[in-house]
C-alpha cells in the first residue's frame, strides 16, 4: 500500500473519530474494520502510530485510565475514550482539567499564565505514546 492510499485512510478514520460521540470506547483496529478496511493489510503498528498522534493532536482521544498501562494486547487493539469535547475527569466528573504540557517547553510569559490558572501542568520530559493528556484540578489525577 502506498503511503498516499495509507494517508487517504488516515484521513477517513479521523473523520470518522469526529463523528462518533463523546465517551464512544473504541480502537484504531476496531475504526478500520468500522470503515470497511481490512486492518491486516495495513501495518498496523505504523498505522495507529500515525492515527492516534493525529487524533491527540486535533484532541479527540484519550487513553483510558485503567488500560493506561496494561501489557496486555498490541497498541492497535487498547481501547481509548472519544472525547470531541471539553475534557471530563472519568474518576471525579470534573470538567475542571489541565492539559498536560510534555518535553521542555520555553518558559513564556503564556505559559506562566496558563500554569497559574491552572490550565496547564507540566507533565515531564520523556513522552511515550501512553502518557495521559489531562490532569483533575479537582481530585488530581492524570487521564
Amino acid at each position: 500500500m502506498t503511503e498516499k492510499e495509507v494517508k487517504k485512510i488516515l484521513t477517513k478514520c479521523i473523520a470518522y473519530l469526529k463523528t462518533l460521540p463523546a465517551g464512544t470506547k473504541t480502537s484504531t483496529y476496531e475504526i478500520l474494520k468500522d470503515l470497511g478496511y481490512d486492518p491486516e493489510k495495513l501495518d498496523l503498528m505504523d498505522f495507529h502510530r500515525s492515527f492516534y498522534v493525529e487524533a491527540r493532536e486535533y484532541d479527540l482521544v484519550y487513553v483510558d485510565p485503567e488500560t493506561r498501562f496494561s501489557v496486555a494486547g498490541l497498541p492497535y487493539a487498547i481501547p481509548f475514550t472519544v472525547h470531541n469535547g471539553t475534557p471530563v475527569c472519568p474518576y471525579c466528573g470534573s470538567k475542571h482539567v489541565a492539559s498536560i504540557l510534555y518535553g521542555m517547553p520555553a518558559t513564556t510569559e503564556q505559559l506562566q499564565r496558563d500554569l497559574k490558572a491552572k490550565k496547564v501542568v507540566i507533565g515531564g520530559c520523556i513522552v511515550t505514546d501512553i502518557d495521559p493528556w489531562y490532569h483533575c484540578n479537582k481530585c488530581r489525577k492524570d487521564f
